[in-house]
């Protein structure tokens, strides 16, 4: 009874809509290996076609494989962009202001240390400084099947990769700028300063069931009252009890406080950590101002206790957030209580993984072996929403 009453309150208050407003860009425009620094990539596929260009003039070849270099020249601090290749008239390599690589097909693109990203697009390559910056412009569904893919790992389940397709398009509707208005050549990284996303995977298998994922949800976001698209985060695991928003940025009606019993038992549930005692203390010290000598602060601190979601801890009136103790300490939540192992470590246990915002991947994953759709899983962890579809 309770699961008939769910499914007929999320389609009475979250019924999809079509909508048309709303701006689609042409394509994501992403920084690949955003986490490193490259002077060589490696590229290959079936029939690709090489536009570069040099002083505002283009130069149209084809290749199936090719490195391209950034060349240093340390005397008259300068560099350059050459494609080494011996299939090609070694002129073409002067002057080239970037370059632009297309295919019918996938196009894999390789670090010299090994790290490969498989698109389904185009790449643009182009010198940043002293360095390669290859760019990825991919479609929305080509960009949310690698999204996915690296966002979920082995969480396996179509309506958990529907539900994160939808939350996933709805972060890129909202953030697809969010470098590009900084100045940078690109609107997204590839790390978890935008959305993780390592390509498409080598699995055929894997690659067709997500593919399947993208295509049944096409065109459908998470929208607030105006039918605009939400901030929708999502984390690992929310130990029982999501956040408010409100304890890291502005209150939104959709990023509320959920019970989530459904993220219990799971593999990210529970954590504990050790952390030295002396740097412990001296933390708390000194972000609430004591003395190293006060006996009932130091006490307090080497006890706190967090049996429910709390945004900060409370010492004589002063308020410290949480958030800057998981940030100094490198945790995976905020959720945790401090037991005073010996003289040497404070040990740390802690619930959660990730910020506690939004969904919790375990807990949707969890849900939908339960039965329950990608439409209700959002319903859920993403209240007072709405899904929308726009043309």
């Amino acid at each position: 009874m309770p699961r008939l009453i769910f499914l007929f309150c999320f389609l009475f208050c979250a019924s999809i809509s079509s909508y048309s407003s709303v701006t689609i860009p042409p394509n994501i425009r992403v920084h690949l290996f955003s986490d490193r620094t490259i002077q060589e990539i490696k590229i290959q596929g079936v029939g690709l076609e090489l536009e570069v260009y040099k002083s505002g003039k283009v130069e149209k070849i084809n290749l199936d494989k090719f490195n391209v270099i950034v060349e240093k020249n340390k005397l008259a601090n300068q560099s350059r962009i050459i494609i080494n290749s011996e299939e090609i008239d070694r002129s073409l390599n002067f002057g080239i202001d970037s370059i632009i690589v297309s295919s019918q097909g996938v196009i894999r693109v390789q670090t010299i240390g090994g790290v490969s990203r498989n698109i389904f697009g185009s790449l643009r390559l182009l010198r940043y400084e002293s360095d390669l910056l290859p760019v990825a412009l991919l479609s929305m569904d080509s960009y949310l099947i690698g999204v996915i893919d690296a966002e979920l790992g082995r969480l396996d389940h179509i309506e958990l990769w529907k539900a994160q397709a939808i939350l996933s398009r709805t972060w890129a509707m909202r953030n697809y700028r969010k470098f590009s208005k900084e100045g940078f050549p690109f609107g997204l990284t590839d790390d978890v300063r935008s959305q993780a996303f390592h390509g498409w995977p080598m699995n055929s298998n894997r690659l067709l069931k997500l593919k399947s994922a993208v295509k049944k949800t096409s065109k459908k976001y998470v929208a607030d009252a105006n039918k605009k698209p939400i901030e929708a985060l999502f984390h690992a695991n929310s130990g029982g009890q999501t956040i408010p928003c409100g304890w890291y940025f502005n209150s939104r009606s959709s990023l509320v406080a959920v019970e989530d019993s459904f993220s219990l038992n799971a593999p990210q549930t529970f954590w504990e950590k050790r952390i030295d005692k002396k740097q412990w203390l001296a933390f708390g010290f000194r972000i609430f101002d004591k003395d190293s000598l006060d006996p009932e602060f130091s006490k307090f601190i080497l006890s706190f206790q967090q049996p429910e979601r709390l945004e900060s801890v409370v010492f004589g009136g002063v308020k410290k957030r949480l958030r800057i103790f998981r940030e100094r300490f490198s945790l995976r939540s905020t959720w945790f209580s401090v037991v005073d192992s010996d003289d040497t470590y404070v040990t740390l246990k802690g619930r959660g993984y990730g910020h506690g915002i939004g969904m919790s991947q375990e807990g949707a994953l969890k849900m939908a072996q339960s039965g329950y759709f990608a439409d209700q899983i959002i319903k859920f962890y993403y209240p007072n929403s709405f899904l929308e579809k726009y043309e």
